[in-house]
């Protein structure tokens, strides 16, 4: 059973994948790939169902069963963490979808602070209306906060080295970026805020202010 969970696992894989990249065909190809996710979804969730079942019976069988009910809980946190993902992926493509719909033509998609082996912040941007052609830019994030309780503001530059002169973007439908933040163990922060600066003439510009309470998670 386990192997069937397994195949199972590898092939929902594989649809995330493509459903993380929107083609040259743009809004319909994304309704296409958002249909096959959801088939896939529903797939899964027929499986996570049958193997909640079987972890139920294992549950009350002998001492010979034991190393079976493991793999199969194993299993089964995995195929809920598919699960939380695959939810994730088609949060986003129906925001996508609204996006489209909208006259913004650069818009703040997204934004989350995250626990992931260290702090991190995740950006998703995405472009909607009528405009079909690429955009590029940069972007820069600050957080302000308190250290011993003085006012402090950190740019981009002061928390993630990696990109102390800005994210860059370039996309046509959307784009995620991410990095990670390290700064003074005495900070306390309070608010983000996003500035979306675009290069290509009639994108526009984006800026986003949060409570950081507001886009932590965990």
């Amino acid at each position: 059973m386990i192997g069937v969970i397994a195949i199972i696992l590898i092939a929902f894989g594989d649809g995330l994948l493509l459903g993380r990249y929107l083609g040259n065909e743009g809004s319909r190809r994304a309704a296409v790939e958002n249909a096959k996710l959801r088939e896939q979804l529903e797939s899964v969730q027929a499986a996570h169902a049958a193997l909640q079942e079987k972890v139920a019976i294992l549950e009350s069988s002998s001492e010979l069963d034991r190393l079976a009910l493991l793999n199969a809980q194993n299993a089964l946190a995995e195929l809920q963490e598919e699960l939380s993902e695959a939810k994730k992926d088609l949060e986003l493509y129906r925001r996508i979808g609204l996006s489209e719909k909208s006259d913004e033509t650069l818009a703040v998609q997204d934004f989350q602070i995250v626990h992931d082996g260290g702090l991190q912040y995740r950006l998703t941007l995405s472009q909607g209306g009528s405009w079909e052609s690429e955009i590029r830019g940069t972007v820069q994030i600050s957080i302000s906060g308190r250290i011993d309780g003085e006012q402090r503001t950190l740019a981009l530059k002061d928390f993630d080295k990696e990109h102390a002169n800005g994210l860059s973007f370039a996309f046509q439908y959307y784009q995620l970026l991410s990095g990670n933040i390290l700064w003074p163990k005495a900070f306390v922060p309070e608010t983000v805020e996003i500035r979306v600066i675009s290069h290509t003439p009639g994108a526009g510009n984006v800026m986003k202010r949060w409570a950081w309470k507001d886009v932590a998670t965990g």
